[in-house]
């Protein structure tokens, strides 16, 4: 695999319990105790929505070198980061993922970088080298 460096923008959609009382929203993780709540509430006060949200990252990796003179290798290098996450309401919604979700996005930045489907990262200037 060759190397890459770039930035993603992608929308992602992520599923909430919202509160049809204060409109406050609850995670939908099946299995979690917070779901378990929200579903044996008796008045089903609760409706179950799809939140679209805004996501920019950046990601790179550098392939090592694993054959020849010890002195000459050096390990893989790379790295994926969320730059940040808006929801509908303009807020960061970074604090409000679940792991899961956060490693999809993670995932989905490092495949559209490698694939370059979004372009180079305007803040490495490595790119102009290469």
């Amino acid at each position: 695999m060759g190397g890459y460096s770039g930035s993603s923008s992608f929308e992602f959609e992520v599923e909430r319990y919202k509160s049809r009382e204060n409109g406050k929203l609850y995670a939908a993780i099946p299995g979690t105790e917070q779901s378990v709540n929200i579903m044996e509430d008796d008045g089903f006060e609760y409706e179950y929505v799809t939140l679209k949200l805004d996501v920019e990252g950046r990601s790179y990796f550098s392939p090592g070198r694993l054959s020849g003179p010890p002195e000459d290798c050096y390990p893989d290098e790379g790295e994926t980061e969320i730059c940040s996450v808006i929801g509908p309401d303009g807020q960061d919604w970074r604090d409000q993922l679940s792991e899961e979700e956060e490693s999809m996005i993670i995932d989905m930045i490092q495949e559209n970088v490698s694939q370059g489907l979004d372009g180079p990262d305007p803040d490495d200037y490595y790119d102009d080298y290469e």
